[in-house]
């Protein structure tokens, strides 16, 4: 991100920062393998189960909570006060809450959620650092002839400042999302 355009970098660092500070130790197991971009985007699925994961090219070792916590961050729910690092069909009428669907991920995997709020937060930050990139290539005339400029332009920095943002909000709150002691 320090090597691009973007200038508004605060945020950023101070996520950095906190997420450095808090880094959880290796998995117990060690890394196992996890997806990398793992939301309902890239499943497919029938009759209420998952049926298919799609778009592995991000996949690498490392804590299988990152994905959850990609997940969860990506899971946009109505009322939401954290803004999802994606839209997606999650919003609609239907879907379960994030506290359900980590509470499934704690059932079926036997791994405790005492570390998710990093990951939800690492989600927001990643989310944050890739944007800072998109901006930077629209910023510099990188993308076309359907480049963001102005307003849009504009739009996209403040939502990288707010996904930043949110990775701080994120390492406050609980598993779910809720904040801690409420």
């Amino acid at each position: 991100a320090h090597a691009g355009a973007f200038t508004d970098l605060a945020a950023l660092d101070a996520a950095h920062a906190a997420l450095v500070e808090a880094m959880p130790p290796e998995p117990a197991g060690g890394p196992r393998i996890a997806h990398g971009d793992f939301r309902p985007g890239n499943l497919s699925f029938r009759g209420g189960r998952i049926t298919g994961v799609f778009d592995w090219e991000l996949a690498a070792l490392g804590e299988p909570l990152a994905d959850l916590g990609w997940l969860l961050a990506s899971w946009e729910r109505p009322g939401d006060t954290l803004p999802a690092i994606t839209s997606g069909p999650t919003a609609a009428p239907g879907w379960p809450d994030r506290d359900l669907v980590a509470a499934r991920y704690a059932e079926r995997s036997g791994h405790a959620l005492d570390q998710l709020p990093y990951w939800v937060a690492f989600a927001h930050w990643r989310c944050a650092c890739i944007g800072t990139g998109v901006w930077t290539r629209y910023a510099q005339g990188n993308m076309g002839s359907g480049a963001e400029s102005g307003e849009a332009l504009e739009r996209r920095r403040e939502r990288v400042v707010a996904d930043a943002e949110a990775a701080l909000a994120a390492l406050r709150r609980g598993p779910t999302g809720r904040r801690r002691g409420a």
